[in-house]
């Protein structure tokens, strides 16, 4: 993503396809020291409408960084038509889950993924 919004490569020859079907893969790229700003860029808001528009019968996922370490989350919120707030067992707080929350407030918040949890896994139809 950032060799298309900071050297102009054309997205067809950055886009990965593992061969999984209907699965496709955009990298990060290298690490842009103002990543924050560049996600606001117009071109960025570009980028996102070809992705809507190439795929469009298709969920596209932008897996962006911890939304309380850097500003890219809040950046990038008007880009985005929902979110999934991704916490970790035993090391995200109470309070930074609501703090979270309330920053995404203007967001579509469709849920909550807990991460790296050791205990056993309980599905909404009991234990598996």
């Amino acid at each position: 993503m950032s060799d298309y919004l900071t050297a102009d490569t054309p997205i067809e020859q950055l886009l990965i396809h593992p061969g999984i079907p209907r699965f496709v893969v955009l990298p990060g790229g290298t690490p842009q020291l103002h990543s924050s700003e560049m996600l606001g860029w117009r071109k960025m808001s570009e980028l996102v409408e070809e992705l809507k528009a190439r795929y469009a019968s298709r969920i596209v996922v932008f897996d962006l960084p911890p939304l309380l370490v850097s500003a890219d989350v809040l950046a990038f919120a008007p880009h985005i038509e929902a979110a999934l707030l991704v916490v970790e067992e035993g090391k995200t707080q109470r309070d930074d889950i609501r703090r979270s929350a309330e920053l995404l407030d203007s967001t579509h918040l469709i849920g909550t993924v807990l991460n790296k949890s050791d205990g056993p896994f309980v599905s909404a139809y009991g234990r598996s």
